[in-house]
């Protein structure tokens, strides 16, 4: 017990407990200011259960009008869209028998089908599995609710990642930080060597997460009572629209009430897992690198693979999953194993098993066992090293980071990454009208002049000849088959046609647009567009800069080399120069990693017509100044980003000077540097603009 309370007062010093109480302090800042922002959609979460409590008076047969009635009479965008998904949630909530029905039906098609093809396989057994899991809901009747208070304790994915966090910088303090240290090293003598050691901080893990989860929830939970209507708790789950298809027959009390031990178990994992990281590395890059790269991935694969896929399997065996929670609740999915449906909440708490032994088992044991550290040289640099070939400071200063800095590890596995993230792009069309309407953009490609308004005229004419011979042949009583034949190849090139007037109409209110195909300056410039990249390769841009920095100053403060320093004649300007040199080397390695490789990818790909063309010619760079060409723009984009990497490098610089500890730098860059970033990708308005990420995004205009 003593060594327990001893783990918890090494927890809890004054650094610490500031990072952990500015992180805590940070959650529901962060939960207030979105609350009572715009988003996309024109309103606020404020707005969305104002609405609910106005309509919370009207019975069931009258809340569906009234909600049409607003909606009509609505004057703003913002207000016709709050309205359309309340009325969207409160009839699903209405017709809840209606969807109970919809899954019987579909398993009995699903059973017929396979009837007459004569083969009974998993997607019969998993159809009559289901239906059989949601014949338990019937009877139950969903009420008209405000679900705002509920989310945000349930559904918060900004809370979730801040707990991630949190969970990583306690990792650190309790087995890497002795660790580093080399205060480990001692145990080795004591009766029991480490084993009880590790079995005490994994207990103060366990500890940890139970009070981080009480404390960031539980305040999300204040938030909603003040801020939100009532949260009735004997309403039925299906109550709340996210939780529409869940087949636990739950009140929302009950379902509160398995919610957070899952949580707490999950965030017991991840703890778990950050901590057999900090166990099985020496070095605190690749203890950084490994965490975010490893929390990056399971995030990918949980948000971007289909349920459908063959891989669904990475998006439900995953630890991402666990820690969301609420997915756990809110589907009824099954995994196709060997033939039968398996649900995927049973096989994630078969993997939850298997990984918290593991780890448990790995945590304790682990450093009970000798791990001799072998010295790695360079052929190049080992000549120098033992016979006295150089007394060169910069080649020393090359040989610390690329070895003892692990900067060629980093480098070696990040253009692999690079290989594998960037296949070779290939010209692609979302439909049918897109091939057209490159056609147009390449038939009137060039600055919008009389002459081309005179040729676009032309085409408008045809296409009216078209709709008055449709029309006439209507009037002979043509069938609508009949003129889809005959008129098939004008009809198939109309709506790119009235794209392209559309955006000609545009082009129109500047002083001079040009007409060119933008997809590849789109997936270049455009943070709307679904191939864009910007925030996933800022966060690799990010990473990389950390790992490279901390690789050229971190070896001088392991190994406390720095103090010799101060004794000779140059001190240590020479020193930090060269390292500065270093420094912007590796931002130029890690820009071109990153950034130049996917922009000449996109561009053999795309081609470069319209280079010259005002980048303003493109809708969403509206805002562009009409002078600055789209080679211009990309240019100042890339010179953005290329700044915010020196910026970062600089950062990690100094902290090392001020504050002489690379676990410590770690922290800072995940709380100044990396969190901004995860605001972006968690949707924060205007996260955008906050510390350096204007210039790692780029794209902000």
């Amino acid at each position: 017990m003593d060594i327990v309370k001893n783990e918890i007062c090494k927890l809890l010093t004054k650094r610490t407990v500031l990072i952990l109480l500015f992180l805590l302090v940070l959650n529901p800042v962060l939960g207030l200011y979105t609350m009572n922002t715009v988003n996309d959609d024109g309103y606020t979460d404020k707005d969305y259960s104002a609405l609910y409590g106005e309509i919370s008076n009207y019975s069931r047969e009258e809340v569906l009008p009234e909600i049409e009635q607003r909606q009509m009479t609505a004057e703003t965008y913002g207000r016709i869209s709050l309205c359309s998904r309340v009325y969207k949630e409160v009839g699903a909530c209405l017709s809840y028998d209606e969807y109970l029905d919809s899954v019987n039906e579909k398993a009995d098609e699903i059973s017929i089908m396979n009837k007459f093809s004569g083969n009974g396989g998993f997607a019969e057994k998993n159809a009559a599995k289901t239906s059989r899991v949601y014949s338990k809901l019937k009877g139950t009747v969903p009420e008209v609710i405000d679900a705002s208070g509920l989310l945000n304790i349930t559904d918060n994915e900004l809370t979730d990642y801040v707990a991630v966090i949190m969970l990583f910088i306690i990792a650190l303090n309790l087995v890497f930080y002795e660790k580093s240290e080399n205060q480990l090293a001692l145990l080795r003598t004591t009766a029991r060597g480490r084993r009880q050691l590790m079995a005490s901080k994994s207990f103060v893990m366990i500890m940890a997460v139970i009070l981080i989860t009480l404390l960031l929830y539980g305040i999300n939970a204040v938030i909603s009572m003040c801020f939100y209507n009532p949260i009735n708790l004997k309403s039925p789950l299906q109550s709340v629209y996210l939780y529409y298809g869940s087949p636990f027959k739950l009140s929302i009390g009950q379902f509160l009430a398995c919610y957070f031990p899952v949580k707490i178990i999950s965030f017991i994992l991840l703890g778990m897992f950050f901590m057999l990281i900090c166990a099985a590395l020496d070095n605190i890059i690749f203890v950084f690198v490994v965490s975010a790269v490893t929390v990056v991935i399971e995030a990918i694969c949980y948000t971007t693979i289909s349920g459908t896929s063959f891989l669904a399997f990475l998006k439900y065996i995953n630890i991402m999953y666990g820690v969301r929670t609420g997915r756990l609740f809110s589907d009824y999915v099954n995994i196709n194993l060997f033939g039968y449906p398996i649900n995927t909440g049973v096989l994630y708490g078969l993997f939850w098993l298997v990984c918290i032994a593991v780890c448990i088992f790995a945590v304790t044991n682990y450093l009970n066992s000798v791990h001799e550290k072998k010295l790695l040289l360079l052929p190049g640099f080992a000549c120098g090293k033992n016979t006295g070939c150089h007394t060169s400071l910069f080649l020393h200063e090359c040989y610390k980071a690329l070895v003892p800095g692990k900067v060629l590890l980093i480098l070696i596995a990040a253009a692999l990454f690079v290989v594998w993230w960037n296949p070779a792009e290939k010209l692609s069309y979302d439909s049918v009208d897109e091939v057209y309407y490159k056609e147009y953009m390449d038939k009137y490609y060039g600055p919008l002049t009389a002459k081309t308004n005179e040729l676009l005229d032309e085409e408008r004419a045809k296409y009216d000849r078209l709709s008055d011979n449709i029309a006439y042949d209507m009037e002979q009583g043509k069938s609508e088959s009949y003129i889809n034949i005959k008129y098939k190849d004008e009809l198939s090139r109309q709506e790119a046609f009235n794209k392209l007037t559309a955006h000609v109409d545009y082009l129109k209110t500047l002083k001079e647009g040009w007409l060119f195909f933008e997809k590849g300056y789109d997936i270049l410039t455009d943070r709307t567009d679904f191939k864009n990249r910007d925030t996933a390769q800022a966060f690799v841009y990010v990473i990389l800069l950390i790992a490279i920095a901390c690789g050229i100053c971190g070896a001088d403060y392991a190994n406390h080399e720095i103090r010799l320093l101060r004794t000779t004649r140059r001190g240590r300007k020479q020193h930090m120069g060269i390292k500065c040199i270093l420094g912007f080397l590796g931002a130029v390695t890690a820009f071109a990693l990153v950034y130049i490789v996917r922009l000449c990818n996109v561009l053999s790909a795309y081609g470069t017509q319209g280079l010259n063309a005002p980048a303003a010619s493109m809708e969403h760079l509206w805002r562009v100044s009409q002078n600055i060409s789209v080679g211009q723009y990309i240019l100042i984009i890339m010179l953005m980003r290329f700044i915010g990497g020196l910026l970062v490098s600089l950062f990690v610089f100094a902290m090392f000077k001020y504050l002489r500890s690379g676990m410590s730098v770690i922290i800072s860059c995940i709380l100044f540097i990396v969190l901004p970033l995860a605001l972006v990708a968690f949707g924060v308005t205007n996260a955008q603009y906050m510390l350096l990420n204007p210039l790692l995004l780029g794209n902000i205009f």
